[in-house]
């Protein structure tokens, strides 16, 4: 949540930075950093808090205007993270690694394709991060599902110029490699999404981006504060796919949120897990085509507290 509401740390940069150096002229302060949270953040998240907040979304999760967003499971990774997220319930009995394959528990995109019938290519789900292919599903083969370095396998009617396009994407994702076996770089997993998206119009669909997650692991700030950039440009093209498609078109809802939180101060805002303060809260930016409500929601403290 501290990115997202507050922009780039400068305590964080500070402490990468060689003794003396003045955190002004880093490169990173002066493409993301302010005087105030609003400009800082602004800087970070140009569409996000520039278009989408101001007109047509709310954010959940600002701790500093009292509003609290938070996982419920304790152990405060990624798989039960998103096993929270794509489940509705906690089960820190079963849910309790990142080595778990298929989900122990059957998924919302599960039951929505069963509840509306709908066929493999209508529910999907792209993730930059491999073990999103087990999190999304707990029946293998139900749905669309892409997740890691995998081949998206073109369906039978796609035209001649969608698969060379394909095959040009399937070529690169395997060739272009991050420092981390299990992820993908996520401009891949975003353009294969979104041709799934052009190609067979799903009704549900996810969209996991990771390369935030390790780059914040692998301690460098300005490759985390980077990758925030290129997923709210992400987020931009996406919105303007869904208000140019008439089959999306103000009826789409859309949900930005985060599997985790990490470390609140310098020593740890490289790490998450249940022993890390902060590790715990996490946001939420929100669209529905039947609510006005834009901006931040604030001043929760009359409400019970948002878990996913």
């Amino acid at each position: 949540t501290q990115e997202m509401f507050a922009g780039v740390a400068a305590s964080i940069i500070a402490a990468g930075l060689p003794p003396g150096t003045a955190v002004g002229a880093s490169p990173i302060y002066q493409a993301y950093g302010g005087e105030s949270a609003e400009e800082r953040r602004l800087k970070l998240w140009p569409w996000l808090w520039g278009t989408f907040l101001r007109r047509h979304g709310f954010a959940l999760g600002n701790r500093a205007d009292g509003s609290v967003a938070r996982v419920k499971n304790r152990f405060r990774f990624s798989y039960p993270g998103y096993a929270e997220m794509f489940c509705g319930v906690v089960r820190d009995d079963v849910v309790n690694s990142n080595d778990l394959g298929a989900c122990p528990v059957p998924t919302v995109l599960e039951f929505l394709q069963q509840r509306l019938m709908l066929g493999r290519p209508q529910v999907a789900g792209f993730g930059s991060w491999q073990p999103l292919s087990g999190v999304l599903q707990h029946r293998p083969a139900q749905l669309t599902v892409n997740a890691g370095r995998t081949i998206y396998e073109p369906h039978a009617d796609e035209t001649p110029d969608e698969l060379a396009r394909l095959a040009e994407l399937n070529r690169l994702q395997l060739s272009t490699s991050l420092p981390f076996a299990d992820l993908r770089d996520d401009a891949y997993t975003f353009e294969l999404a979104m041709h799934h998206m052009r190609r067979h119009k799903p009704r549900l669909v996810y969209i996991g981006l990771g390369e935030t997650d390790d780059w914040a692991h692998d301690g460098s700030y300005a490759l985390y504060a980077d990758s925030i950039r290129r997923a709210d440009s992400c987020l931009e093209q996406l919105w303007n796919f869904i208000q140019c498609d008439a089959d999306y078109r103000q009826q789409t809802a859309l949900i930005v949120t985060t599997d985790h939180g990490r470390g609140d101060t310098v020593a740890d805002w490289t790490e998450h897990g249940e022993t890390i303060a902060g590790a715990e809260y996490v946001w939420f930016a929100c669209h529905s085509p039947s609510s006005e409500a834009a901006g931040v929601v604030g001043d929760l403290a009359h409400r019970p507290d948002v878990k996913q």
